[in-house]
């Protein structure tokens, strides 16, 4: 009942930065992607979901879309120029307020394309610009800003613990807009699930009854709406 909980995620920054190929991230995922293009999304990474709010909701909360980059262009180039000249003033005149924007820069770089870290069963190959990706990336001073790949697996766990405790993305049931369901049969598992969890979230009974009715309304049974797209 808390809310979206950011985790810390291996990014590829190397069409950024000189210094290094990944690294890891705090940050909570969302996919800005229309109706018509669900199906091979939810095909990709699964049939279970929830769609907020961008306007009243995602805004508000500071999320931002990624900027998805070419490796061979300029723009890329551009970047690891900048990211280079920040290390070198850090290092040299112990400037670290140029390379801490940056590295908030690079939370929110994404390439075209590429393998998602988040899918087991094998490496898969997405590209990644049409998924239309928005990012939250707590600026807490409480959470560490980033994971050097080469400590990851060693720090992830103590540290996502850290981001869901200090950085929880909290949210209201007026804030969605659709509860994704892949069957009839989820659905009802759905419906049960908020039935008996509600109250955990809203502590007055006739507003819980009001938010229960009408999050029921919400539910969206993919393998229906996949039949008339």
């Amino acid at each position: 009942n808390g809310g979206f909980f950011p985790r810390y995620s291996l990014e590829d920054v190397s069409i950024i930065s000189e210094s290094s190929n990944r690294i890891a991230f705090p940050f909570v995922s969302f996919c800005d992607i229309p109706i018509g293009r669900l199906k091979q999304h939810n095909e990709f990474y699964g049939y279970y979901g929830i769609g907020m709010n961008k306007e009243n909701w995602g805004l508000g909360k500071k999320l931002n879309p990624v900027i998805y980059i070419n490796s061979d262009t300029s723009l890329s180039e551009s970047f690891k120029s900048a990211f280079k000249g920040a290390i070198a003033l850090n290092k040299c005149h112990n400037e670290s307020e140029y390379l801490e924007a940056m590295r908030k820069i690079a939370a929110y770089i994404k390439p075209l394309s590429g393998e998602p870290q988040t899918i087991k069963g094998g490496k898969k190959f997405k590209k990644f610009y049409q998924e239309n990706e928005w990012r939250y990336v707590p600026i807490n001073k409480d959470i560490q800003a980033y994971i050097k790949e080469r400590d990851y697996d060693t720090d992830k766990v103590r540290l996502n613990k850290i981001a869901e405790e200090k950085a929880c993305l909290k949210f209201h049931p007026n804030n969605i807009r659709y509860i994704f369901v892949k069957t009839d049969l989820d659905a009802i598992d759905i419906i049960d699930f908020i039935d008996h969890n509600i109250s955990d979230i809203l502590s007055d009974t006739q507003l819980c009854e009001y938010w229960k009715k009408l999050l029921f309304t919400k539910i969206v049974i993919l393998e229906e709406l996949f039949e008339d797209i």
